[in-house]
């Protein structure tokens, strides 16, 4: 009688802390979501709401990590373009910018990667 009370007990513990994980997975998701969707105005504020969203499920945070980076050096590309406009024109702030152009191509690759595996885990 103790032990079938001490196995549901830990079974509904484990159901418990499983939904609390796809919880937090669905909340990631949610903002990566939304993040995606924001505008050049809004994107600081929706990269700062990912930051904020963390799972202990795997595939939560690696699409936050990668989607995070990704949406940052897309961020820095167009503040160093504004600042590139002259007059004059600086061309080294433009190279920076093409620079961090790839890192932020190659990151949203790697987000979009991410979110698909995270979708896949919560069965979407």
């Amino acid at each position: 009688m103790i032990r079938a009370a001490l196995f549901v007990g830990l079974l509904v513990a484990l159901v418990a802390c499983r939904s609390e994980e796809r919880r937090s997975a669905e909340a990631v998701l949610g903002a990566i979501e939304r993040l995606r969707d924001a505008d050049e105005t809004q994107r600081k504020t929706a990269v700062a709401a990912v930051e904020a969203t963390t799972s202990p499920a795997p595939e939560a945070e690696a699409a936050r990590r990668a989607c995070i980076d990704a949406y940052r050096a897309l961020g820095e590309t167009q503040r160093l373009v504004h600042e590139a406009k002259g007059p004059p024109i600086d061309r080294a702030k433009l190279d920076l910018a093409q620079a961090e152009l790839a890192k932020a191509r190659t990151g949203i690759e790697l987000c979009s990667r991410a979110t698909v595996a995270l979708r896949r885990a919560l069965g979407r």
